[in-house]
């Protein structure tokens, strides 16, 4: 609760601000560091790039695996709806050129809410909100996840107040994917489990073939795609092998 009541509070400090004046100050710190890593950092965002590093858990905590496969459903449908009902134009609809850093495919619509920030956030409340975390991943998932939120400033796809609304629909969709999680029994069989391997599989596997708009990001990208062919692969096997 205290997370959205700060979203919600940060939200309303800035409704009504000069984005694009905000925009450029944001700007002028996030440029101190090079492109490659702002892109890199918001690939972090990206569904697939998440499931792929998600995976990674899948013998020590499949619970925060099957949240957030169910929690991406909530955080998908946040995103889309609002993109759609608000929306509203990016930031280099808006600014002028010499005024905007833009890393990356340059991005025009839908800027309400930021989907990447909600996505990383959604693991981030996750792994906070389960039961007994680990400190240091605690700290380092909330971390990439506010990082993941400025990079989206940082590479000119949003305006702040797009990313704030991106954390609290992710901490939203994280509630209600542990939610889910707990009360689907099902989910917690070797058939369910070996389909969540499969389908991180084959997310992974796109990763190879997708154009993300970030060609600094390519090395992240292929990497976190390699990560999860293997490990998803190795899980989805030992799955499968309990069902024979």
């Amino acid at each position: 609760i205290l997370p959205l009541a700060i979203a919600t509070l940060l939200l309303a400090l800035v409704h009504g601000s000069d984005m694009p004046a905000m925009m450029s100050a944001f700007q002028q710190y996030t440029r101190t560091l090079p492109d490659a890593v702002w892109a890199s950092l918001t690939m972090l965002g990206h569904g697939s790039v998440l499931l792929a590093l998600v995976v990674l858990a899948w013998k020590y905590r499949p619970d925060w695996i099957l949240a957030c496969v169910c929690g991406g459903i909530v955080t998908g449908a946040f995103s889309n709806i609002l993109k759609n009902l608000i929306g509203g134009p990016r930031p280099a609809a808006v600014m002028p050129a010499d005024q905007l850093h833009v890393i990356g495919s340059q991005l025009l619509n839908h800027s309400f809410p930021s989907g990447h920030t909600a996505t990383a956030f959604l693991f981030a409340g996750i792994v906070l909100m389960s039961r007994r975390p680990p400190p240091l991943a605690a700290v380092a998932v909330l971390s990439l996840a506010i990082l993941t939120g400025l990079s989206r400033i940082a590479v000119g796809a949003h305006w702040p107040i797009d990313t704030i609304a991106g954390a609290a629909g992710g901490w939203f969709s994280a509630a209600v994917g542990i939610a889910f999680a707990n009360r689907l029994r099902w989910l917690d069989t070797a058939h369910a489990r070996l389909a969540i391997a499969l389908l991180i599989l084959g997310s992974s596997i796109s990763l190879f073939f997708i154009s993300t708009g970030y060609p600094l990001a390519l090395p992240v990208q292929y990497f976190c795609a390699c990560l999860g062919v293997i490990v998803a692969g190795q899980w989805g096997l030992k799955e499968w092998s309990r069902l024979r």
